[in-house]
């Protein structure tokens, strides 16, 4: 009885749980088709096309006549001054007449030659007037003769003594140019500016030595194109002063032309 008791409740429970799941199984069936109807239902409004708008409403048109604008004033003109009448200009003094130039007489040009011209009628010479005659000169006295005397040679000056004659320095034979050649060559001097510079020449000192081989002058009888070397010529002969003496004792004084060539070699 009781192991009947026991089972019986079991048994009947068994129904009542099976509909609880039905109707819960229903009900959500049913959630889910409303649900699912409305979620379709949104999607298909939502993807319909937007209805057409309404036609305009035909309005009454209305015609209103506007006025024309007031044409505008004209504008107000100015009463235009003139300006005073300018004074009349001076009138310029009249021209002045030209001169009348009478036309030169006509110059008659033929081939005939030129007939000389008239000769006057001799004029009477009126006589000319009588010279009064002078008065007779009076007659001087005759001199008395003269007597002749002889004339008187006077002294004779005694002639001036004749000056003696002065030779001019002679041309050095050869022979002593080249020995006094020689003795320049000792003294020669080639300035250091001049070297520096790389200035070069040629050129030549006309020497007058004495009998004993003393300069009476030294000049430059052509320049080297340097003042610097022609001052060295002039200051090499001065150096080597006194020049060997010259052979000939008694003879007058000797010109020597040397030549100097300074060249950077």
């Amino acid at each position: 009885m009781t192991a009947n008791s026991a089972v019986l409740p079991m048994i009947a429970a068994g129904p009542a749980a099976g509909s609880r799941r039905r109707w819960s199984l229903a009900g959500t069936a049913a959630s889910l088709v409303v649900h699912g109807g409305l979620l379709g239902g949104l999607m298909w409004a939502t993807l319909q096309p937007p209805p057409p708008p309404p036609p305009p409403s035909e309005q009454p048109l209305e015609m209103v006549f506007v006025a024309p604008p007031p044409p505008p004033a004209p504008p107000v003109q100015q009463p235009v001054t003139e300006p005073p009448p300018e004074p009349p200009p001076p009138e310029p003094p009249p021209p002045p007449e030209p001169p009348v130039i009478e036309p030169p007489p006509p110059v008659l040009t033929s081939t005939a030659t030129v007939a000389p011209p008239l000769a006057k009628p001799p004029e009477k010479k009126k006589p000319p007037p009588k010279k009064k005659e002078p008065p007779p000169a009076p007659v001087p006295p005759a001199p008395a003769p003269m007597v002749e005397t002889p004339p008187v040679s006077a002294p004779v000056a005694p002639a001036p003594p004749a000056p003696p004659q002065v030779r001019g320095p002679v041309s050095a034979s050869p022979d002593y140019l080249g020995l006094a050649s020689a003795h320049l060559q000792k003294f020669r001097d080639y300035p250091r500016a001049a070297q520096r510079r790389g200035i070069q020449g040629r050129g030549s000192v006309l020497i007058v030595l004495g009998r004993d081989g003393q300069v009476r002058s030294v000049s430059i009888r052509q320049s080297t194109g340097s003042d610097l070397l022609d001052e060295a010529m002039v200051k090499t002969v001065q150096k080597a002063n006194p020049l060997p003496p010259n052979p000939q004792a008694d003879g007058p004084d000797l010109e020597l032309l040397l030549p100097f060539d300074y060249g950077l070699r």
